[in-house]
Parts: structure tokens; C-alpha cells; sequence
């Protein structure tokens, strides 16, 4: 049986790296493989893309900043999730560029439509089987923050924004969960694909996150 393309989405700090690793961990207790990835970075001119749109002096206009992410997602693509297409193993992604252009860029203004047309002469998207949005309070942000901060220092990213910016992402990810069926006009499928986006408590520990995407994954 071909294996499954996850994707774990969210704001910074919602803790997506660490549930990937903790989800790679679980799944080989049950004798399955997986490969994890990120986005944008996971090939040679992702990782030149991510230089790019997370460097806070970059003058990059909202628009451009969409193409860009439409490029590195065309590289993923064609580069890993379609050579893995009949893989037994599993495809764990840390961000997808449809879902989150689609929830960064609707937070920074950018429409729905445009988004689509930006992408949609780039991107052959192997089909996702589930985005798990990882969901915290702005108070568990900033504490996990302070916390990565004393343990590595401060770090200057674009996208380390105001709570105003943060309030509008999150948003924009319940609206993404809440409207899936109005997205499907945006993902090439066949018509009995749905896809499936989860909105997962964040604000818990590790064990308690995974405890909550193994039982949607029908573990």
C-alpha cells in the first residue's frame, strides 16, 4: 500500500518540528518508514528561497513573496513528493507552500483567486491525505518563544510579526479547516478526493499532540 503525504501546519512556535520528529518516532513502532521535510528549503533552491522570504531586511512585495513560495513548491514536487508517489514509505512535511501561502498570504492580504493563479501554473501537487494545523493561543507563542530565545539567542525573521498578524494567520487557518470543500477547486483530485485539514489543540505537550493526530490517523 503506497504511503501517506502528511503535513503539519501552524504558526511559529506551535511546535511542527518536534511533532514530526515525535510522529517519524511513532510510526516506526508500527514497522512503517517515513521521510521528513520542510517547506520552503527542502531542495537546493528551496533553501535559497527560504534565505530570501524569512530575512526581516528583504525588500520583498507580498506578491512576489507568493511566486517565490509557488517556485519552491514546484521543486518540492517534482523533486521528492512525486518520486515517492507508490513509496510504502510515508511523507512528513513540516508546512506545505499550498496551505500556508494559502494562510500567510490571506493574513497578509493577498485573496484567495490570486493566490490560486499564482500557483496553479506551477504546481502538479501530489495529493495530501492530511494537514494537521497545529492551533495555540498568542500567550503559548510568546512563552515558547522566550523559551527558544534564553536557549539560542534571539533570531530576526520576517515572520515573527505582532500579535495583530498573528491573530489574522490563525484565523485564516480555521477558515482554511472550515471551508475545505471550497478548496478543492484550488488542488488537482479526482472526484471522490476530500481534503482532509484537522485543527489540533497545540497549547499541550508533546505526547498529548501526537496522542491527537495518531487518533485521526485511525491509530
Amino acid at each position: 500500500m503506497p504511503g501517506k503525504y502528511i503535513c503539519l501546519e501552524g504558526p511559529d512556535y506551535c511546535g511542527k518540528t518536534t511533532t514530526l520528529h515525535n510522529l517519524h518516532n511513532f510510526l516506526r513502532t508500527k514497522e512503517i518508514n517515513s521521510t521528513i521535510t520542510k517547506h520552503p528549503g527542502a531542495t537546493w533552491i528551496g533553501q535559497r528561497i527560504r534565505e530570501i522570504v524569512k530575512d526581516p531586511d528583504a525588500k520583498v512585495l507580498d506578491h512576489t513573496r507568493a511566486m517565490l513560495f509557488a517556485v519552491d513548491n514546484a521543486a518540492f514536487h517534482e523533486e521528492i513528493a512525486k518520486p515517492m508517489i507508490n513509496s510504502k514509505d510515508w511523507l512528513l512535511a513540516d508546512r506545505n507552500n499550498f496551505t500556508s501561502a494559502l494562510a500567510y498570504q490571506m493574513a497578509d492580504g493577498v485573496s484567495l483567486d490570486e493566490i490560486q493563479q499564482i500557483h496553479s501554473s506551477l504546481i502538479n501537487p501530489r495529493k495530501i491525505d492530511h494537514v494537521f494545523v497545529l492551533d495555540i493561543t498568542y500567550e503559548t507563542r510568546m512563552q515558547r518563544q522566550r523559551l527558544r530565545e534564553a536557549a539560542e539567542g534571539k533570531v530576526n525573521d520576517y515572520y515573527e510579526r505582532d500579535r495583530e498578524h498573528f491573530d489574522k494567520l490563525r484565523n485564516a487557518y480555521a477558515r482554511l479547516a472550515e471551508n475545505k470543500d471550497a478548496l478543492h477547486r484550488y488542488v488537482e483530485h479526482d472526484d471522490d478526493y476530500t481534503l482532509n485539514i484537522h485543527m489540533i489543540n497545540g497549547n499541550v505537550d508533546g505526547a498529548g499532540i501526537l496522542d491527537q493526530i495518531a487518533s485521526k490517523l485511525g491509530f
